[in-house]
């Protein structure tokens, strides 16, 4: 399994375009991994995680492309996180030379709601609902989906397990502390890598997202029932300039206790 983090950042992305803190000033000034662009990740070469504003952008500055992506599996509604727009850009009209593989839109019933009813054979797209605490394939990917715990007013945010038959991966972003019915839903996984959030370092911000603490809560609870193994691989990421300090503190901060740090760009080899 391959792994590229085309962003790391949460919604204001870093630096922020209306921000001049010491996070985004750093960022302005050494750029490199300080700069994140909004949170999605690409999984081999056929299955998208998120499509958000800034994916066209990362796909143009890490020399990918998505005409072989499958599908697209969205954590939730946010436009951070999705946007709807992005989509049409399938069409024929922007794509006159190229020919894509048909794509499954794999969401939460508030993404769908948000997007609308578009020409779907236009699109060369197809849909598929899923909800929270759902087993489900897209081949060759076996996948199931967690209850995350954020926003309330979003109603169906998830996180999702994700099999390829030889390595299985936890992605746990846009979420705080689960919820105890959630390590339930894990009962049985075993995970080769971990992907977790750590929007902010606020010691009170746990319910939407997680902070250094909620992080190291979440990871023992996940040794506990054998989820996290010694083995496992842990990366953070979906950061928040307002909570988080530069790339190089980041490293330092969690590298004390083996967690390693996303950045744009980055690509992992399980």
């Amino acid at each position: 399994m391959k792994l590229t983090f085309l962003g790391t950042a949460a919604a204001e992305g870093i630096p922020s375009a209306f921000c001049d803190c010491p996070t985004c000033d750093h960022a302005r000034k050494h750029l490199g991994k300080n700069v994140r662009k909004r949170q999605a990740v690409l999984v081999n070469d056929d299955l998208l995680i998120d499509n958000g504003p800034d994916v066209y952008a990362a796909c143009g500055m890490y020399g990918i492309s998505l005409v072989q992506v499958k599908y697209n599996l969205i954590t939730h509604s946010h436009s951070d996180h999705f946007l709807g727009s992005n989509l049409a850009m399938r069409t024929r009209s922007f794509r006159r030379q190229s020919t894509i593989v048909p794509m499954q839109l794999t969401a939460p019933p508030s993404v769908f709601k948000m997007f609308g009813q578009g020409n779907d054979e236009v699109l060369d797209l197809t849909r598929m609902t899923i909800l929270p605490n759902q087993s489900f394939e897209l081949s060759p990917y076996r996948i199931k989906s967690l209850t995350a715990s954020h926003h309330e007013a979003s109603g169906d945010a998830m996180n999702f397990i994700i099999d390829d038959g030889k390595k299985k991966l936890l992605f746990a972003s846009d979420t705080g502390t689960y919820k105890e019915q959630v390590w339930d839903e894990m009962a049985g996984h075993s995970f080769d890598l971990i992907i977790i959030e750590s929007t902010t370092t606020d010691t009170d911000h746990q319910k939407v997202h997680l902070n250094y603490a909620g992080v190291h809560t979440m990871l023992e609870k996940m040794e506990s029932i054998g989820a996290k193994r010694p083995d496992t691989t842990v990366y953070v990421s979906h950061f928040s300039h307002q909570h988080n300090p530069s790339h190089e503190e980041l490293v330092e901060l969690y590298g004390r206790t083996g967690i390693h740090v996303a950045y744009d760009g980055l690509t992992l080899e399980l």
